[in-house]
């Protein structure tokens, strides 16, 4: 776990350079010119999201999409143990999450900065809920451009908003981020943590960032050939969605605004599950309600478990341009899973999946 992890230091702790020698190391980070040409890229999936690591030299860089939970922390702890045996000395974490549990973020934060990773959201990123905190563990810092970085309370056990926080809790949150943000801002932060209702996200726009310190970074903390391969990545990921399956599309169901799409037949997934690939095509601009951004279609691998009635989303990718077309505005691994419901949009999916309508 993290936790444990953190008590290992890293070779860049035990390092002691010439002062004239950091001077010109400290030029060539600057420059970019530390990073090599080749980046060598890992893909990691886990059972609620994904994780890509990029490696060149002494720099590494973490890409997590998915939920902060145990199984992300898992994943993150495998992977970081992983990057300090190759020798990684300097390391940037960039999120693409909703959110998730708030102990695996604290954890996560102390981890980024005892070690001084850099952190960033990038276009069409989301830092949302526990993200938040984890986020605010980097050396420096940067929500781009097209990216979203929101704030909520504290979600209870029972789903109900937690108004208050327990003292234990509350000193966590207070240590990950007053240690951060200087104290007006720490404070201005945390009071629209509590203020925020649970079933919202208060997203700060890129002046609240700068004026909060969210924001530390001008530019991206990621050298040009990391950017390429995170680019090569995100189209690899794409293509695979895209070409899911190769058959004509076929027309589920639709009305004026949303039309349902599917490609190929149902296959199995193992343990009766199967699995349907399903285009949402929009007629006109709708809105995620996740990121805010508007977009004209939704590529979606769907999951579906025909005894539990249930859906799982694998991959999503928003686009600009209809029947998935076009410059993509945001990509998303695993999302939540979601109880099929009588005349929704997944009830069209079951049937068809599963070759039998939804049961009453």
């Amino acid at each position: 776990m993290l936790a444990l992890l953190s008590k290992c230091e890293w070779p860049l702790s035990r390092v002691s350079l010439h002062p004239a020698f950091a001077a010109l190391l400290l030029a060539a980070l600057a420059s970019g010119a530390t990073a090599a040409a080749d980046v060598v890229h890992a893909a990691r999936s886990h059972d609620s999201g994904e994780l890509d690591i990029y490696r060149s030299g002494s720099r590494c860089v973490l890409a997590l999409d998915g939920p902060l939970d145990a199984a992300a922390e898992r994943a993150l702890d495998a992977a970081l143990r992983e990057l300090q045996r190759d020798g990684c000395q300097r390391g940037t974490m960039v999120f693409n999450t909703g959110g998730g549990t708030p102990a695996v973020a604290y954890r996560l934060a102390d981890f980024l900065d005892r070690h001084r990773f850099d952190t960033a959201v990038a276009e069409g990123g989301l830092c949302f809920s526990a993200c938040a905190y984890a986020f605010l563990g980097g050396r420096t810092r940067l929500v781009a451009e097209g990216a979203r970085y929101g704030v909520h309370q504290h979600t209870q056990t029972d789903g109900q908003c937690a108004l208050e926080l327990s003292g234990a809790e509350r000193e966590r949150l207070r240590g990950v981020v007053q240690r951060a943000l200087p104290q007006p801002a720490a404070e201005r932060l945390i009071a629209r943590v509590m203020a925020t209702d649970c079933r919202r996200m208060d997203v700060l726009s890129r002046e609240e960032l700068q004026a909060l310190a969210v924001n530390t970074a001008a530019q991206s903390p990621l050298e040009a050939p990391f950017r390429e391969a995170m680019a090569r990545r995100a189209a690899q990921v794409l293509a695979e969605l895209r070409g899911s399956a190769e058959t004509p599309w076929r027309r589920l169901t639709g009305d004026a605004r949303l039309t349902l799409y599917t490609r190929g037949t149902p296959e199995p997934a193992g343990e009766g599950r199967l699995r349907l690939r399903v285009l949402l095509s929009h007629a006109g601009d709708d809105t995620d309600g996740a990121s805010g951004l508007r977009y004209r279609s939704q590529l979606t691998l769907n999951e579906i478990d025909c005894a539990r009635r249930t859906l799982l989303p694998l991959r999503t990718a928003y686009m600009r341009e209809a029947m998935g077309e076009g410059a993509v505005l945001r990509q998303a691994a695993r999302g939540p899973m979601q109880v099929i419901g009588a005349g929704t949009a997944a009830a069209v999916f079951y049937r068809a999946a599963c070759g039998k309508p939804l049961p009453a």
